[in-house]
């Protein structure tokens, strides 16, 4: 049996590299499709996965001729899609099962040009695939509005998110680091990060005794070094992509996830709680579904709030602590690879 599994954003691959792994070892062979030259590509030939780098306008034509021979197909489809791919996928008939896990971003900007929609003379609907796999309830909603009415009987929603808790483990003595880690591009907000520290800078408490840090690649890269240059933050440190991000994460107190449209299921965000870091997340989208008042502070897009909610950490006896043991409590009870290998096993049985 061979699969072939379509990748759309680093977080996927994550998602998807223990299930492939575990595959391989029953002799099928799992191969991962991207679609451009990224971080999806460093990631696979940094462990040596198997993968086919299509560019975006080869795409549609090659498709089939790739997957001629796969008798299972795992899509997941998150942002940036121009749409050609979803149907050239949903065209191929040989398939025993689809399964899509929808990004909530990419749900809303997927465009369906009208030369591929006349050249296949189909309706651009889910109607060649057994079962739509979202990732949470909202995500349906978004869908619908693109595709328009979904069967129900098609629709599962995946009961959660999951990682390798192996490396994932707090380390005390902890040290006072604050963790940023995400692609650098404007909807993780990073600049707003910079902003919030720059900000805490300026009240001159205990600010010194901070060391913050800033992981991962994407094109703020420049903008992010020299903001830090500009204004004088001798004590944020940009480290660029790193491989092995447990080591900062065991020792850090906190993590910081503010992207602008939700937070919910980051991989580095469940990294993060793994390792009883409190959080601070932008309250926006399905981000509670992870993230409570239980596990950390919840803030508004704005470097204020996000400044305010770093000195409160800091300056409250026992917050951190508490919430950080509450996190790595909560993603080891419920964000498991067991309970997700019980659902999709449940989906690919039909």
């Amino acid at each position: 049996m061979k699969i072939f599994v379509y990748l759309g954003h680093p977080a996927q691959y994550h998602f998807f590299k223990n299930i492939s792994a575990g595959l391989r070892k029953g002799n099928i062979t799992v191969t991962f499709i991207i679609k451009k030259k990224d971080v999806l590509e460093e990631l696979l030939i940094n462990d040596n996965g198997k993968f086919l780098n299509i560019l975006a306008e080869q795409l549609f034509e090659n498709v089939k001729l790739y997957t001629s021979d796969v008798s299972k197909l795992l899509v997941s489809v998150t942002s940036g899609f121009d749409g050609r791919t979803n149907i050239a996928m949903l065209r191929t008939d040989n398939f025993d099962y689809l399964t899509f896990s929808y990004g909530m971003r990419g749900s809303r900007q997927i465009t369906v040009p009208q030369s591929i929609s006349k050249k296949l003379n189909i309706p651009y609907k889910p109607i060649y695939c057994d079962k739509i796999d979202f990732l949470s309830k909202g995500i349906v909603a978004d869908l619908k509005k693109v595709m328009g009415a979904i069967p129900v009987d098609k629709i599962s929603i995946t009961p959660n998110s999951f990682i390798d808790y192996h490396n994932y483990y707090p380390q005390y003595p902890k040290d006072n680091a604050v963790v940023f880690m995400s692609r650098l591009t404007a909807i993780k907000n990073p600049m707003l990060f910079l902003e919030a520290i720059s900000l805490l800078s300026k009240r001159n408490r205990s600010f010194s005794t901070i060391e913050f840090y800033i992981l991962g690649d994407g094109p703020l890269v420049k903008e992010i070094v020299d903001f830090i240059r500009a204004n004088d933050l001798p004590n944020v440190h940009f480290e660029g992509m790193i491989y092995e991000p447990w080591k900062y994460l065991q020792k850090s107190k906190i993590f910081i996830s503010i992207q602008s449209e939700n937070n919910y299921p980051s991989q580095s965000l469940l990294e993060a709680m793994a390792c009883e870091n409190a959080i601070i997340a932008s309250d926006v989208g399905e981000t509670r579904l992870l993230v409570t008042e239980n596990e950390g502070i919840l803030v508004k897009l704005n470097a204020e709030a996000i400044a305010d909610a770093i000195d409160k950490l800091f300056t409250t006896s026992g917050l951190i602590e508490k919430l950080g043991k509450n996190a790595r409590q909560k993603v080891l009870k419920e964000h498991t690879i067991e309970k997700f290998a019980e659902y999709f096993y449940l989906i690919t049985k039909g």
